[in-house]
């Protein structure tokens, strides 16, 4: 496994489905990655990371 490389347990209920889970996740760490790095906002603007 790479250093980049997670796993992650998540306990939700039955009626979220999983791609609604990832989007989320991806859209909140995006969210604080840009906050932390400004840069990332810049270079990534409109765009998805």
């Amino acid at each position: 496994m790479g250093a980049e490389h997670i796993h992650i347990l998540i306990l939700c209920p039955p009626t979220i489905l999983p791609a609604e889970i990832a989007k989320r996740l991806k859209g909140r760490s995006s969210s604080i990655l840009q906050g932390e790095y400004k840069e990332l906002s810049k270079k990534y603007c409109g765009q998805n990371m």
